[in-house]
């Protein structure tokens, strides 16, 4: 009878935790007659009238989620999406390829610290500048700086590489100005400022800025009566007329002669009738030389 009745327990105990277990809540599942789901940041679902619940999930940087379950059996579905958005620049191109893929002038330059290719070979940091060049590791790297008064010659030649003298006509000149060597030639001023090359000679102009203008050529002068005289100015252009008056006459353009234009002076002279000196006066030509006295 005992025997019996243990039996019966264990039976009544199995079939309890049979009935049981089909009520049994594990991760994420739910018994028939509610469920909870909830996402990061969502909210419980509320139950409808059929024992299904329903819930919306909530959103938020990192995502939201939201999830249903039935009545007769229950899921946390977690769904939701996260994304992230940016850009990045790296701001163009490099400034040091540009500044090395730019053009540093003419004749033997470089730019310091762009590549180079043949070893040893001087040259200047572009036109007009005081600092040499020389290739040295595939690099142009400095070879000494050029002294007040000098700049590096960049022509190729013996002087390449080398510091020498500024010419005189272009000491405030750019490469390639047109600049004026004396009152009426115009030269331009090589591209280190090194030299020069003609590239006109005015006539009867001056030259002003390194080109040709006015109507005469300065200093010259030319007479504007018979003692006076006008003289052109360094812009090529005449004085006033009467500026300018000679001690004597103006003849051909230029003072002379020893007396000043019909003026008068006492004189003596032989009269053969008497056979003796008699006095006279005499009268400056045009020419500021003294008549026949009588």
């Amino acid at each position: 009878m005992t025997r019996h009745l243990a039996l019966s327990f264990v039976a009544l105990t199995a079939a309890c935790q049979a009935v049981t277990g089909d009520f049994a809540v594990g991760a994420g599942e739910t018994d028939s007659g509610a469920t909870s789901n909830e996402g990061s940041t969502g909210k419980d679902g509320s139950l409808d009238a059929a024992g299904s619940s329903s819930g919306s999930g909530g959103s938020g940087s990192s995502g939201g989620s939201s999830g249903s379950s039935s009545g007769s059996s229950g899921g946390s579905g977690g769904s939701g999406s996260g994304s992230s958005s940016g850009s990045g620049s790296s701001g163009g191109s490099d400034a040091g390829q540009d500044a090395c893929a730019t053009s540093a002038g003419t004749g033997a330059v470089g730019t310091l610290g762009c590549p180079c290719s043949t070893a040893n070979e001087p040259a200047c940091n572009g036109n007009a500048q005081k600092l040499a060049l020389l290739c040295s590791g595939g690099a142009w790297v400095p070879n000494g700086e050029c002294p007040s008064g000098q700049l590096c010659d960049s022509q190729i030649g013996s002087n390449q590489g080398t510091c020498q003298p500024i010419d005189p006509n272009c000491a405030s000149a750019t490469p390639g100005q047109d600049v004026c060597s004396n009152a009426t030639t115009a030269v331009q001023c090589g591209p280190d400022l090194l030299s020069d090359s003609p590239v006109a000679t005015c006539t009867n102009q001056a030259c002003v800025s390194g080109a040709c203008t006015g109507v005469c050529t300065p200093n010259a002068a030319q007479c504007t009566d018979d003692v006076h005289f006008e003289l052109c100015q360094p812009d090529g252009i005449w004085s006033a007329p009467d500026a300018y008056t000679c001690p004597d006459a103006c003849v051909d353009n230029q003072c002379q002669g020893v007396c000043v234009p019909s003026t008068t002076q006492s004189c003596t002279y032989f009269d053969p009738g008497t056979g003796m000196d008699e006095g006279g006066t005499e009268t400056c030509g045009s020419n500021g030389q003294w008549g026949v006295c009588g």
